[in-house]
């Protein structure tokens, strides 16, 4: 049995947000650059809809807010 206790994070999903309609730019780049630095830890997140990414409240740059949830798919590289 295992269990990951996370961080509640107030703030909406980018399905919550955006729909279907395309993604703003900021939230475009900054998607790929959480991932990239789950990456450079050696981690994966393997299952990236748009439920399973928030965009938390606050007024920090768009960057600074991305969250990944729902980590079924995640995991250690190898």
């Amino acid at each position: 049995l295992s269990l990951a206790a996370m961080e509640y994070v107030e703030g909406q999903s980018l399905e919550d947000l955006y729909g279907i309609a395309p993604l703003s730019p900021d939230v475009q780049q900054a998607v790929p650059m959480a991932l990239e630095i789950l990456q450079m830890g050696n981690f994966v997140f393997g299952d990236l809809p748009r439920p399973n990414v928030m965009l938390a409240n606050g007024t920090q740059p768009v960057n600074e807010r991305i969250h990944f949830i729902d980590s079924n798919w995640a995991g250690e590289e190898g």
